[in-house]
């Protein structure tokens, strides 16, 4: 029987994720073995220092990528919002799994605190992502936003060990790992605080020359997440966005129409600009948002 090897970092929460894609692949086509070759990323080690720092969300994707390049891996699997809009050459997203709901949480250490409002004044607040801080601070300018990276696990005990008032974290992680029933959270309407581009969506990447597996990752795909996520990494690339730059995207299907919300704040700006488009056709609606906030005063 065949074996497909599959590379993904080794966080509880990107085997699960790795897993989900397996489970979809032996539903879809079966007859084959599968290997989880798990990496610590550079993103993983350096946690003390941040992404801005160490070269942007590509950390995570980067040592993965080599073992395809190499023929170590034969898939990996990705967070799409992890992936930079310039892939390595060579290299494709062969896949985007049904995406997962795109929303952030706002998780709360004190049971009784219900709402954003609830908070303390000056509340502490923890995130790694200067677009999360940031309209989070257009809705309440007194929090204090204190840097908070690695694994969901080590997020959630930092909260419960009293380091700060409540975190920020993308809902779909939290329901991959079954958390959200032990959790006191209230989750963000995509007005109030615009997902990453790809948030919610798992991405799998291949060799673009290997027509195989190509193949089988057509079998899984599922096309309205990947034209999303598709406008979305078109908004991300005119940008020629980064970890450095606060940004974020979410495009949807409603009935036969496409809509795109985008979110940009230049030179850190508390507010930042949005807009939201509508299109019959997904065609250059990541760009019209994109040149739109551009222009935008």
């Amino acid at each position: 029987m065949k074996k497909i090897r599959i590379g993904t970092r080794e966080s509880p929460l990107a085997m699960r994720q790795t897993q989900i894609i397996i489970d979809l692949l032996r539903e879809k086509i079966g007859l084959f073995d599968y290997e989880i070759i798990s990496t610590k990323t550079l993103g993983d080690k350096l946690l003390d220092i941040s992404l801005k720092e160490i070269g942007g969300k590509g950390v995570f994707v980067k040592d993965i990528e080599a073992g395809l390049l190499t023929g170590e891996i034969d898939l990996a699997v990705h967070s799409a919002k992890d992936m930079p809009f310039k892939l390595l050459s060579g290299l494709t997203i062969g896949a985007i799994a049904p995406r997962a709901v795109v929303n952030d949480v706002l998780i709360f250490r004190d049971s009784a605190v219900k709402s954003l409002a609830d908070l303390p004044p000056n509340a502490v607040i923890g995130t790694s992502s200067s677009r999360r801080d940031l309209q989070l601070l257009a809705l309440r300018a007194d929090l204090k936003i204190t840097d908070s990276r690695g694994k969901i696990e080590t997020r959630l005990a930092k909260l419960q060990n009293g380091e700060f008032d409540a975190i920020i974290l993308a809902e779909a992680g939290l329901a991959r790992m079954a958390y959200l029933k032990d959790l006191t959270f209230q989750r963000f309407s995509i007005s109030e605080c615009v997902p990453a581009v790809g948030q919610g969506a798992l991405a799998v990447e291949c060799r673009k020359d290997d027509i195989e597996m190509l193949t089988i990752l057509e079998k899984i795909t599922d096309n309205v997440s990947a034209q999303a996520v598709a406008i979305e990494r078109e908004f991300l690339e005119v940008l020629n966005g980064n970890c450095e730059l606060p940004l974020g995207a979410y495009a949807e299907k409603i009935g036969e129409t496409w809509q795109l919300t985008a979110f940009l704040a230049e030179n850190r700006e508390i507010s930042g600009k949005k807009v939201i488009l509508m299109s019959e056709t997904p065609q250059n609606l990541g760009r019209k948002a994109a040149e739109k906030l551009l222009w935008k005063k």
